[in-house]
């Protein structure tokens, strides 16, 4: 997604979409083959499942800074961490 992001910042041209889709579709499968193994897994699956959609509705959207790109994904990141260990913590 970042690099998708970047590239309509400089170029215009996001990636191809069928090439997001697969991502996407690759972390959410991973992301419920996970939770289906390990219970204490399913709020970090969630999370997943929110960041695709988040990020999805942000393509919409005009191509913000790099930096903004760069933040959004960190604090995406920093998120999911901490509700997969909630997760995990609260099923222990």
């Amino acid at each position: 997604f970042v690099r998708s992001e970047i590239g309509r910042f400089r170029r215009g041209q996001p990636s191809a979409p069928a090439t997001l889709a697969a991502v996407d579709g690759t972390a959410i499968t991973i992301a419920l083959v996970a939770a289906s193994v390990d219970r204490g897994l399913i709020a970090g699956a969630c999370a997943i499942v929110g960041i695709v959609v988040v990020q999805r509705l942000a393509a919409r959207r005009p191509v913000p800074a790099v930096k903004v790109v760069g933040i959004r994904q960190m604090v995406l990141g920093f998120a999911t961490v901490i509700i997969a260990a909630t997760g995990i913590a609260l099923s222990a």
